[in-house]
């Protein structure tokens, strides 16, 4: 069955506020006639209808909402990737210094997490456009876009109902939407990929580090440095399904400071329709601007400081159903979203005569969404300490503080509505990671925890405790245990939606938030093994088994009547759990100085299940909206004279819940430099298959793209 976002789901088996594409917002009523219309409570509580509304009410698809809009700052970008990928032995490769994992620079081979590691360099010659795309060639990380303007990135299961705890941070800025359901607006992170350095991921929680929602997996963008970025740059990409354009500006004053200024737009066409052979859903298409700064500054005593601002303007197409009180009670509207929000963002670091190093940063986030009955606005403040205090020579300890302000003003009208309107969130926290090294035993230990307080569950804590064995240069074996929590999204704890059935305007259906939830939880054990078996060929294994528990389920709640109606309500509640595990496995090997392959595989399986008191028959289907496996193969080769040709497989398998099947999707790439300064390039995407529907949305099709690029 194909599915599609509305603002309601009717269980946790598919998609937040999936549902068939014909589907109203009668249908809605009457999935709840069926199951409640033969108990009406005659006492509860009432709930008052609302008036007519100013103007046509509810909205918008539950997976696109506030966004967060993120300037980043560099301050975790330690260490330097290569221009190119081919200069990267493989040694290299697993000895460049990743941040992620524990907040300080660290080898990669070093790392007692999933690790894995994709050069700017590779984000160019895959092809991909967007950070989201990019991660497609992670081990296990599943990406979707499933409609035109959003995206599923996950890892490790969980795409169904709220895809939302992955956390994303952008040069060391968390990105994290509380109120989207999707945990990250992805439509509005958009950034030009040959500004990127390189992105971490970290597979698995990260929450003794980051805090909350790092529960699946921590992404790390880190974008080069101002001194990395001088002079001009243009860059443009015309295809059939979206166009780019980008320029950039570099300036340096003196030794120690270096600016850049930089522009980018692009317009995506829309997805194809569910089903085979239909046209485009041409109400999808989109538009995105931004402009934005970065300043890289040495202070005295080797201090940096870091300034990034940004400010965007876009237009989202949608179509959605809005609600009445009365006749029609429901109409379709076609709707050019406009968005807008701009960021700001400070970093200092400061290294410390004991070795050690403070650093703080602090950020504002500002983004403004207006749909047809709905408006939304929120202001995001962050602010980070860190110090790294060298014990001895085998023993260091990272520690911290950061407070998050999320304010919220959501305003909307009948059916798509948030009681209250207006909400702050505020969390506290603090952190702990100590680190011993036993250089007699090759032994690495590693103990840490995150401590908070936070306004909707209240206090949690996040520890964790890892150690690595590495004998020798050729293999590493780390375990790990670790306690992650997600936060309820606002959608989840404030949300007040009603319908009217039309065939029965008397009964009223409600969507309501609890603010009693609880935050899910996940204990998760990881084991992995890094190998090198030769010069030319590297293995990474990393295997995991998850312990879900206080899983969000949608719940009937009982019906209660006031004056002529009648009200069927639902709610959420914590009465969901599931165990999940699976093993990934990444290989690099050089197979000459011209060619180099990367390759990834993952199996993944999921148990779910709900309280015996629970009303959610859908949740435990949502085992079946993860691929059991995923796939990829990408060959880089150099063919001489300034040519290069590059090839990648994706492989997905299929989603029985959602009605997707298995699907391969093969990307071709030829570039040419005739200058260091000019790039021509020429690619496809989904070359093999004309168009594919990815996590039971719309079908995406195939793009032939050119690329043109003046500058370094």
């Amino acid at each position: 069955m194909a599915v599609r976002v509305t603002r309601i789901v009717l269980s946790h088996g598919a998609p937040l506020g999936a549902r068939p594409r014909a589907a109203r917002a009668a249908d809605v009523g009457n999935f709840f006639l069926a199951q409640q219309r033969s108990s009406v409570a005659q006492s509860d509580p009432p709930i008052a209808v609302a008036s007519p509304p100013r103007r046509p009410a509810v909205k918008h698809l539950p997976r696109a909402c506030l966004f967060v809009s993120v300037a980043a700052s560099p301050a975790l970008a330690v260490g330097d990737a290569r221009d190119d990928i081919r200069d990267l032995s493989l040694e290299e490769l697993m000895n460049v210094e990743v941040t992620v994992a524990s907040r300080s620079a660290q080898p990669l081979s070093k790392s007692p997490a999933a690790v894995y590691v994709i050069t700017g360099d590779e984000i160019r010659r895959a092809g991909h456009s967007s950070i989201q795309e990019a991660l497609r060639m992670v081990p296990g990380m599943l990406v979707g876009n499933w409609q035109t303007n959003t995206w599923d990135v996950t890892a490790r299961g969980f795409t169904s109902g709220f895809n939302n705890n992955m956390l994303i941070l952008i040069d060391g800025i968390n990105v994290y939407d509380l109120f989207s359901s999707e945990g990250v607006r992805w439509q509005t992170q958009l950034i030009d990929v040959e500004e990127i350095d390189r992105i971490e991921v970290v597979r698995g929680p990260g929450a003794a580090l980051w805090g909350q929602n790092a529960v699946n997996g921590v992404v790390h963008v880190i974008t080069k440095k101002a001194s990395e970025t001088q002079g001009l740059k243009a860059r443009a990409l015309i295809g059939d399904e979206q166009r780019q354009g980008h320029v950039r500006y570099g300036a340096s004053w003196g030794e120690d400071a270096f600016v850049r200024v930089w522009g980018l737009g692009q317009d995506r066409d829309a997805l194809l329709g569910f089903a085979p052979d239909s046209s485009d859903t041409n109400f999808q298409d989109s538009e995105l601007y931004k402009a934005g700064f970065r300043g890289d500054f040495g202070l005295d005593g080797g201090a940096t400081l870091t300034l990034l601002s940004q400010a965007y303007v876009g237009r989202l197409g949608e179509q959605y159903d809005i609600g009445f009180p009365s006749a029609p009670f429901f109409q379709t509207v076609t709707d050019d979203t406009p968005e807008n929000g701009g960021s700001l963002a400070l970093a200092w670091n400061r290294p410390r005569d004991d070795g050690g190093a403070d650093r703080v940063v602090t950020s504002y986030q500002r983004s403004n969404l207006r749909q047809v009955d709905f408006q939304s606005g929120q202001d995001i403040v962050d602010l980070d300490w860190q110090r790294i205090l060298p014990l001895s020579e085998q023993h260091t300890l990272t520690f911290g503080l950061g407070y998050r302000m999320v304010s919220s003003s959501l305003d909307g009208d009948f059916a798509y509505a948030f009681r209250p309107v207006n909400s702050t969130i505020g969390s506290l926290r603090a952190f702990a990671l100590d680190k011993w090294t036993i250089p007699s035993l090759d032994l690495e230990l590693v103990a840490g925890a995150e401590a908070e307080y936070n306004d909707i569950t209240g206090a949690e804590v996040q520890p964790t405790a890892r150690a690595l064995w590495a004998p020798n240069a050729e293999h590493a074996l780390w375990a790990s245990i670790s306690r992650a929590v997600r936060i309820p999204s606002l959608i989840e704890i404030y949300r007040f939606n009603q319908f009217v059935d039309p065939q029965n305007p008397t009964d009223v259906f409600l969507d309501v938030g609890n603010e009693n939830l609880d935050a899910e939880e996940l204990l998760a054990v990881e084991l992995g093994w890094r190998v090198r078996p030769s010069e030319s060929v590297a293995l990474d294994f990393a295997a995991f088994y998850n312990d879900l528990d206080s899983l969000v389920t949608r719940e009937l709640l009982p019906p209660f009547t006031q004056g002529p109606n009648t009200f069927f309500p639902q709610g959420f509640a914590n009465l969901g759990s599931a165990q999940a595990w699976g093993w990934e496995v990444a290989l690099d090997a050089v197979l000459s100085e011209r060619w180099r392959v990367r390759a990834a595989f993952a199996r993944y399986g999921q148990d779910s299940e709900v309280d015996p008191t629970s009303s959610d028959v859908g949740f435990p289907s949502g085992e079946n909206l993860t691929p059991e496996h995923i796939a990829n193969v990408r060959s880089y080769f150099d063919l001489g004279q300034n040519w290069e040709f590059d090839a990648a497989l994706y492989y997905v398998d299929r989603m029985p819940a959602a009605g997707t099947p298995s699907y391969l999707r093969t990307d071709l790439r030829l570039g040419y430099a005739p200058t260091p300064d000019w790039r021509l390039t020429i690619g496809v995407q989904n070359a093999a298959d004309p168009d594919h529907p990815e996590n039971g949305g719309f079908r995406v099709e195939r793009n032939v793209w050119v690329g043109l690029s003046f500058g370094r």
